[in-house]
């Protein structure tokens, strides 16, 4: 697997927990699960824009 391939699926898996996140989303627990979707999407921001720059290198 090249580093493009690993960078899509890695982004795939975050998209997918955060969809999971947002399904069960609750009162009672609302602090914990908004600090970790705040977590993955700045993750899943930075590897977007790492694929984007191998993109366009490669």
């Amino acid at each position: 697997m090249t580093e493009l391939d690993l960078l899509r699926e890695e982004i795939k898996d975050i998209e997918g927990d955060l969809f999971r996140i947002r399904g069960s989303l609750q009162k009672q627990d609302n602090g914990v699960k908004l600090s970790r979707i705040a977590i993955k999407t700045r993750t899943l921001d930075r590897l977007k824009r790492s694929l984007a720059r191998l993109e366009v290198q490669a």
